[in-house]
């Protein structure tokens, strides 16, 4: 229905935020660095949070990253609903190989 439509299309541009490589190789123009450095910003005074108190942030959204790059890598079913469609775990003659060429390059 609608709702899996809109999850699968969420997922989607989760993903692309993940996966994004500038062209010229510049990290800057990840997303998700800009994210991670406003993170690390104090609301009242502007400055940066110390490395203490960051750390429980980050690691939160890489764990969330590594959950996403998982489903990406090897989906539980079948994403049909996507303008290209991606096709289930199953359909890998090697699940470690599939896991492997997605993750190679990234920044997990």
């Amino acid at each position: 229905g609608v709702w899996l439509h809109l999850s699968e299309a969420i997922f989607q541009l989760s993903m692309m935020f993940w996966i994004h490589r500038d062209p010229a190789g510049d990290m800057s123009s990840s997303v998700l660095i800009y994210y991670t450095a406003v993170m690390g910003i104090q609301r009242g005074s502007l400055a940066y949070y110390s490395a203490y108190n960051s750390t429980p942030k980050l690691a939160a959204l890489m764990w969330f990253g590594r959950l996403l790059f998982l489903e990406y890598a090897l989906p539980v079913y079948t994403y049909d609903t996507l303008a290209f469609p991606w096709p289930c775990r199953t359909s890998y003659p090697s699940q470690p190989d599939r896991l492997d060429l997605i993750c190679e390059g990234t920044i997990m």
